[in-house]
């Protein structure tokens, strides 16, 4: 189970590149796209290294 678990953390993320003329950031974007497939706010913050109330600022500034 822990095997599966540490795979699963060192899958590669979303390839976000900056955009020009986008509003977001590229941790929004990034953090947009985790919330697409499935990862909720607490396994995003493990992911990206983040705090939970840091993933919630970053979706927050989403909308």
């Amino acid at each position: 189970m822990a095997a599966h678990q540490i795979c699963d953390f060192l899958k590669p993320g979303p390839d976000i590149e900056p955009t020009e003329g986008s509003p977001l950031t590229v941790r929004e974007r990034e953090c947009l796209v985790w919330v697409s497939q499935g990862l909720t706010r607490e396994e995003i913050a493990d992911r990206v290294f983040l705090s939970v109330s840091t993933v919630n600022y970053h979706l927050g500034n989403v909308v």
